[in-house]
Formats: C-alpha cells, sequence, structure tokens
C-alpha cells in the first residue's frame, strides 16, 4: 500500500469534559468537537453534553478530586456543563459524531482515509470516547493523533498565551477550537504537520 496523500488532510480536534482522569472509569460530562484543514481554517463545530445518570448506571464512578477541581473553576467554566442533568444518551453521542463525520466528509469532500481525530493526549479524550462508545466512534483507529505530542515536539513555535474571541477555559468546545487553532498556526511553520 502507497502511502496517503497529505494534501486533503482534514482534522477534527475533540476535547472532553469529565469528572475525573480514568478514561476507563470516569463519567464523561461533554464532547467538543473542531474540523478544520490548513488552507480553509474551521469547518464546522459542535458540542454534546452527555447524561451523567446512564454513565454511572453502566458502573463509571465521578472522582472526588475532579469534583473539588470543578468547583474551583470559573463562573463561565461550570456554565458550560449547565444541561448535563437532562444531557443526551450514549447512543445520541454516536450517532451525532457519525453525523458529523459524514457531514465534513460530505461537504467538503474528503475521503475516510484522509480524516484524522486529534485528542489532547494520546491516551484519554478518544480513548474515554472509544471505550464509551465500544470502539464504534466515526474514525479509523490508524488515524488518530495526539496534540500534546506536537506541543512538545514544537513547543517553541506555539503561542501557548493565545486568547481565542469568547474562549471559555475548561470548556470542551472552547478548548477544542483553542487547540485547532493552535494546530492551524503551527501548520503554517511545520509542513509535515498539514
Amino acid at each position: 500500500m502507497g502511502r496517503r496523500s497529505k494534501n486533503n488532510r482534514t482534522f477534527v480536534m475533540i476535547d472532553c469534559e469529565t469528572m475525573g482522569l480514568n478514561p476507563a472509569r470516569s463519567p464523561l460530562l461533554s464532547v467538543g468537537a473542531v474540523a478544520y484543514t490548513y488552507g480553509k481554517g474551521i469547518l464546522l463545530q459542535d458540542e454534546w453534553k452527555l447524561h451523567f445518570d446512564e454513565q454511572i448506571d453502566i458502573g463509571r464512578k465521578p472522582n472526588g478530586n475532579t469534583l473539588e477541581w470543578w468547583l474551583g473553576q470559573s463562573d463561565a467554566a461550570r456554565k458550560s456543563l449547565k444541561g448535563i442533568a437532562n444531557g443526551s444518551s450514549l447512543e445520541f453521542l454516536e450517532r451525532s459524531l457519525k453525523e458529523f463525520w459524514e457531514t465534513v466528509k460530505t461537504c467538503h469532500n474528503v475521503a475516510q482515509d484522509d480524516m484524522y481525530v486529534v485528542g489532547n493526549g494520546a491516551n484519554f479524550d478518544i480513548a474515554l470516547i472509544d471505550g464509551l462508545l465500544d470502539n464504534r466512534a466515526p474514525w479509523k483507529y490508524t488515524n488518530v493523533c495526539c496534540f500534546r505530542t506536537w506541543g512538545l515536539d514544537y513547543d517553541d513555535l506555539i503561542d501557548w498565551h493565545l486568547k481565542l474571541p469568547g474562549q471559555v477555559p475548561h470548556s470542551a468546545l472552547s478548548d477544542a477550537e483553542w487547540q485547532a487553532t493552535i494546530h492551524l498556526n503551527l501548520m503554517d511553520s511545520v509542513p509535515r504537520l498539514r
């Protein structure tokens, strides 16, 4: 099999807000997704809040330290979680992620092999969703990227203090948009990341 072209690569940055740091046990509160590509910028974004009780019923357990951490966050960050008591089911999340993925592919003429999912860490955001959805997420496991690794590799090229208009730290969508913007800026300096 030959190497894939990097000319049409489209990325979907995923960020999750949770009630713990264990991807196998922590309840997922919200998921932000931002699709983007070099030269076009951000193509599509969405956010889903998840039903907390459904995850408790299947054995997920919140971490007390994480609850304390959330209580110490800004009002805006805590408000970004509003609606989780009546949030969406895991089945709805699975369907929504697949619809989001298909919309990006169809509206922007992107092949499945050219779609990459990016999480802030090799073993958290994406692993958490894969675990909750029994590996039925729309991405190919061979097309998973780690934003944190890029940050370590290209730390000197990244403006870690970049502020976006309306940015709310610890909001899944806001964090995903910030990470996607950092990656887009990094692509200007490092063409192989395009």
